[in-house]
């Protein structure tokens, strides 16, 4: 047998799919997060990646542990360290791969699902179809849904969420390498892979894995103020990376006054598009 010889995966008693995140006291973003995943994926096939919690968040992290969702504790003494977040992600993005057929990786605040006209039914027989296609990775439309704080009410989590919202954006950063069956090295922010970006020099431009048409990426982060305030308020400019905030990655999670994120938010929303009824019901 050749030393270089490559594993034959079909050989191999792996799970089908697995689906991934990493958050840092997330009490608004991972319960939904959890609930979308959790139509198409059993608890054991769901992995969150646990960044210095606080004591409220730690408790419901427990009640996931509980559910049989697998927390993985993360340590590092500056907030959103966007080359040790990569390292992270990229490291168990290979680990799972060797157990399961696809699996995807996605910012918290991000949520997979197949566009309404698409000739799938749901997400699951999406993944099962890549899977068979022997596709290496694939892209997703990504969309932000935004919010006007003047107008808009707060979320009510019993409605789906874009019931409550009218307007969203189509986004080339959130067109992300999601969905992969093959182990992938992201870049800072998983915008992209190290091997494409190597072609291109961009990191929003495709170059080995394109975007699927019948795969939506729904970015929440501008979906209600109040959480991202309350978000703010948990985290301090002193305690952030001074990198990250260098290099201008993740700007959207820097914590700012309200005024600052209220002018975020309109600068979305004045630049978006009405949202077409049959989407209304897919988050």
């Amino acid at each position: 047998m050749s030393h270089h010889q490559k594993l034959d995966r079909s050989t191999v008693g792996m799970r089908n799919a697995a689906a991934f995140t990493m958050v840092n006291n997330e009490t608004h973003f991972l319960p939904i997060w959890i609930k979308h995943y959790s139509k198409y994926f059993e608890p054991q096939d769901l992995y969150v990646i646990n960044h210095n919690p606080d004591k409220e968040f730690t408790q419901y992290l427990q009640t996931l542990k509980d559910q049989g969702i697998n927390i993985f504790n993360a340590y590092n003494n500056k907030l959103w360290n966007e080359i040790w977040r990569r390292d992270v992600v990229n490291n168990l993005q290979h680990f799972l791969i060797t157990s399961y057929k696809a699996v995807i990786y996605n910012d918290v605040d991000e949520l997979l699902e197949v566009h309404p006209d698409s000739k799938y039914k749901d997400l699951k027989e999406y993944i099962s179809s890549f899977i068979e296609s022997g596709k290496e990775c694939v892209r997703a439309q990504g969309h932000n849904i935004v919010s006007n704080p003047g107008i808009d009410k707060p979320i009510d989590l019993s409605i789906p969420i874009m019931q409550q919202r009218d307007r969203w954006k189509p986004d080339i950063s959130y067109c992300k390498p999601y969905l992969a069956s093959i182990p992938v090295n992201y870049i800072p922010g998983f915008h992209t892979t190290e091997s494409e970006y190597d072609k291109t020099l961009n990191i929003f431009q495709p170059a080995e894995y394109l975007i699927d048409q019948d795969l939506l990426a729904i970015h929440i982060h501008y979906v209600d103020i109040q959480w991202i305030i309350e978000k703010n308020q948990k985290r301090s400019v002193d305690k952030w990376d001074p990198d990250t905030i260098k290099w201008g990655l993740s700007m959207q999670n820097l914590p700012k006054s309200f005024e600052q994120e209220k002018q975020n938010f309109l600068t979305f929303y004045y630049d978006s598009h009405k949202i077409p009824e049959k989407f209304k019901n897919i988050i």
